[in-house]
């Protein structure tokens, strides 16, 4: 089908039906140039797919996808040995030197309980650390291994779809393997009672997903660590942000629509992306949810 008659329908479609709930992806536009904005949400199961169908329009739409990263290159073996060997700390601080006595207790009755030695966990570095403690909690919450950013990065695959990433690999990896540098007793701490309360708003949180509460979001994702964890929450949101829009304003130097995925938690809040493009001056339009059949 040609491009153009193919963005027209979903244009029309996107627009034929007004109900009160919207979903996660954003219609950006200025000088009739387009782009497709979707919040990536990193805590679905299973049973949260098939996706809300704004997601599919707006894939259909695009010629371009842009992910957060080079997903391709990211899962090379030299790009997952560049982030093994910056697991593990190489200047002797260990975890139980750089948390809290408190935290590390902490850690020590985790790892305990997972089976994890105690002496491998206390050699890698806090970045490290808070994502397993993170896996696990999702792996018991039953969060679909497959994340959202691979499932339509492989949709691309054998599609004349052009996909390209915001960051490069280096950039990607570099954010990953240096989040709460200086801060890392203070970020492990977060990181806790982040995971300790993550079972009793997981569902107010896939919820606000689907219906793009951004209001909700960002009480439930940013707000305590905004307001408690000014320094980290820079480290980990608004630094990132902060480069990606420019990155997505220059899209709009070429005509053809754009899909962007990113996560939902860049998208949200005072200092999100969408904020931020709804200040610089660019027509932004939720989607809504146009058949719930």
């Amino acid at each position: 089908m040609n491009t153009k008659i193919l963005c027209t329908l979903v244009g029309l479609l996107f627009t034929s039906i007004a109900l009160s709930a919207q979903t996660s992806v954003w219609k950006i536009t200025k000088d009739r140039k387009t782009i497709y904005l979707g919040g990536t949400c990193q805590v679905l199961r299973s049973t949260d797919y098939p996706l809300p169908k704004e997601f599919d329009l707006a894939f259909a739409a695009a010629p371009q996808i842009y992910f957060e990263t080079d997903l391709l290159r990211l899962q090379t073996p030299e790009a997952q040995q560049t982030i093994t060997n910056r697991a593990l700390s190489t200047d002797g601080r260990t975890l139980d030197k750089t948390l809290s006595p408190e935290n590390w207790k902490t850690i020590q009755d985790f790892c305990g309980i997972a089976g994890i030695p105690e002496d491998n966990m206390n050699k890698v570095r806090s970045w490290r650390c808070r994502a397993m403690l993170t896996s696990l909690e999702m792996q018991k919450l039953g969060v679909a291994p497959k994340a959202m950013e691979i499932y339509f990065f492989q949709r691309t695959l054998g599609t004349p779809k052009i996909v390209s990433g915001l960051d490069t690999v280096e950039q990607h990896i570099d954010y990953l393997t240096n989040q709460g540098t200086g801060r890392e007793s203070e970020m492990i701490d977060y990181s806790l009672k982040e995971i300790a309360g993550l079972s009793t708003k997981h569902e107010a949180l896939i919820k606000a997903w689907k219906e793009g509460n951004l209001a909700k979001l960002d009480e439930l994702l940013l707000k305590t660590l905004r307001q408690d964890h000014p320094a980290l929450y820079k480290d980990l949101i608004t630094q990132r942000s902060t480069l990606w829009l420019p990155k997505i304003e220059a899209l709009f130097q070429t005509p053809k629509a754009k899909f962007v995925l990113v996560g939902i938690t860049n998208l949200a809040g005072p200092d999100g992306l969408i904020a931020q493009l709804q200040k610089n001056g660019y027509t932004i339009e939720q989607l809504k949810p146009i058949d719930k059949s």
